[in-house]
């Protein structure tokens, strides 16, 4: 009885010339796709290097700002009241010249953050706050350095803060009534004895000079040429550490006298 033949079935085979065409149609648009991509980048970075180099994008920025500050004005919104609060020393041309604002300016012109900044380089200004409020008004609101003493220095007199911190200006006569303070370490202890003054103001009213000895201890000069030595590490603004005797002693002294003397007021 004759065998049959085992005979294996084989899978056709795909020539060669149709599997690269099989890989090039699905990548060619996938090339297609990474091409158009990478063009839109380049166009971008272009655009935008284009823009820069030109200033079309600062002038377009620049335009639409302008119709929008004109647009508001004409709405109502335009500054007719400029408030300040809290000026005492700073000068009213100065701070107008800063901000440099004029009634019928769009109120939404000013910057508030710009103008504190602008503000606060001025010598006597401490802190600024501005607001806009609507419909027509600029609101700023000043905290000024105090100036609390006169220091004497080699190059003559400089006025302090009440942080003992100069203040920069041409013309101190204007506050020739302060204390003028001198010796070493008068600057670094002036905070601590304007401070003390203060909580008796019919005594700090009386002294013109406060003379700094051995960073330890002050020798006040009262209007009618008084010197009273004071103890150390004496606190005025203090009456359990000051005694009331050092106080009413310096209250208990002449207005005025011809014959200037020297007294040292020392606690039991």
């Amino acid at each position: 009885m004759a065998r049959a033949k085992n005979t294996k079935s084989k899978s056709p085979s795909i020539p060669a010339a149709k599997r690269r065409k099989g890989f090039l149609a699905v990548a060619i648009p996938w090339l297609r796709r990474f091409g158009i991509t990478c063009g839109l980048v380049l166009f971008i970075i272009w655009l935008g290097a284009w823009g820069v180099a030109t200033g079309a994008f600062v002038r377009a920025a620049q335009w639409s700002e302008n119709q929008f500050l004109t647009a508001s004005a004409n709405a109502g919104f335009k500054i007719e009241n400029l408030l300040v609060e809290g000026r005492v020393n700073t000068e009213p041309n100065l701070l107008m010249a800063l901000l440099n604002i004029q009634t019928g300016d769009p109120l939404f012109s000013v910057n508030p953050n710009d103008a504190q900044q602008l503000l606060e380089n001025i010598k006597w200004i401490k802190h600024a706050y501005i607001q806009r409020r609507l419909p027509d008004t600029i609101y700023i609101k000043l905290t000024e350095r105090t100036p609390s003493a006169l220091l004497e220095t080699d190059h003559g007199k400089v006025l302090l803060d009440e942080n003992s911190t100069a203040i920069e200006i041409d013309n101190i006569s204007p506050f020739d009534h302060l204390i003028t303070l001198s010796g070493a370490g008068s600057q670094d202890a002036m905070t601590f004895l304007i401070t003390s003054l203060n909580a008796v103001p019919d005594i700090k009213t009386r002294i013109t000079k406060a003379h700094r000895l051995g960073k330890r201890r002050w020798d006040l000069t009262l209007d009618n040429g008084i010197t009273l030595r004071m103890p150390e590490d004496d606190n005025l603004a203090s009456p359990s550490n000051a005694p009331k005797m050092l106080i009413n002693k310096i209250k208990s002294l002449p207005s005025s006298t011809s014959n200037p003397s020297i007294f040292a007021l020392m606690t039991n």
